[in-house]
């Protein structure tokens, strides 16, 4: 009920009791001819798209991204292997198909926590890393999941894609949240 396209359940079955000793399975419908974005992605360093492709992607990322955090859901192995984008695809926005995949760990909330949040979005720009972002990519991946909620978390994440964490934890220790400012600076030491 969210707006996130993901597998399509057909069946699933489990057995035992105890749940340390309780098996399940799932199946769900074929997702047809599909292709993990980084599979996808891979030859950008060498190939790179063409500029609105790559905005579509990035714009609907973030806003994939926005609408679970917004609604208490969190990925916990959120990477751009478990975005299966669905072809043929011509790049225009309104025909991207990109199913979220592989969610048996996530979590369900009221309110997604700043904390996994910020583990989210820092597995994904792990998993993109080597696509040949720039730094515009990454501040259009901001701006389209700010849409004017996590306002402390967009900080966090601002610092990690942008690489900024030292200059941006002087930052809050100075004006804002002190606690926060320690968040970032232990993000900038790793």
């Amino acid at each position: 009920a969210l707006g996130v396209e993901t597998m399509a359940l057909a069946g699933f079955g489990r057995t035992g009791l105890s749940p340390a000793r309780l098996r399940s399975f799932v199946i769900t419908e074929e997702l047809g001819d599909s292709i993990s974005l980084e599979d996808y992605c891979a030859d950008w360093p060498r190939h790179p798209p063409p500029p609105r492709l790559k905005w579509a992607l990035i714009e609907r990322l973030a806003r994939v991204s926005h609408r679970l955090h917004a609604n208490g859901v969190n990925h916990r192995d959120y990477y751009l292997c478990h975005f299966l984008l669905r072809r043929p695809w011509d790049g225009d926005p309104a025909s991207l198909r990109l199913p979220l995949i592989d969610l048996h760990r996530v979590q369900l909330r009221r309110r997604t926590p700043e904390r996994w949040r910020v583990k989210d979005i820092g597995s994904l720009w792990f998993s993109a890393m080597q696509i040949g972002l720039t730094r515009r990519d990454r501040l259009r991946f901001i701006r389209a999941y700010g849409e004017g909620e996590h306002v402390k978390s967009i900080f966090v994440i601002l610092a990690l894609l942008l690489g900024t964490a030292a200059a941006l934890a002087a930052i809050f220790a100075k004006r804002f949240d002190i606690k926060l400012a320690a968040s970032i600076a232990s993000i900038a030491a790793s």
